[in-house]
């Protein structure tokens, strides 16, 4: 199911060391990584420039989380419409020792919370 859900996204996939500044501690989804860090040194930003599930964007409070098998590797929460000029920010991190995190070439998928629901 989540990966015919996965058409309804346009991507841009960066990846770069990042500092992670969401700091919301309301997430549905939790990072693995964030048990033990706040800021994961190894990322890959995934930028979302559509989000749309039957038919509908999400909406304010919804969320997208990103994961890699069972994990959530990156998350966040939909503060307004999603475009091309407002697009929204999830910041994953990569396994880096102990601390845990996505495996380069492992496929994902994404989860979706709906807040209204």
């Amino acid at each position: 199911m989540f990966n015919r859900l996965i058409k309804f996204f346009s991507i841009l996939i960066l990846s770069f060391t990042f500092v992670w500044t969401n700091n919301n501690d309301s997430l549905h989804f939790e990072p693995v990584w964030k048990e033990l860090v706040d800021n994961p040194q190894v990322t890959h930003t995934f930028w979302v420039y559509s989000a749309i599930i039957n038919g509908s964007d999400l909406e304010p409070g919804d969320e997208i989380g990103v994961f890699d098998g069972d994990d959530c590797v990156g998350a966040n929460i939909v503060e307004g419409e999603i475009g091309a000029d407002d697009y929204l920010e999830i910041y994953s991190g990569k396994i880096d020792g102990d601390i845990p995190g996505f495996t380069p070439g492992n496929e994902i998928s994404y989860r979706f919370w709906d807040a209204s629901e």
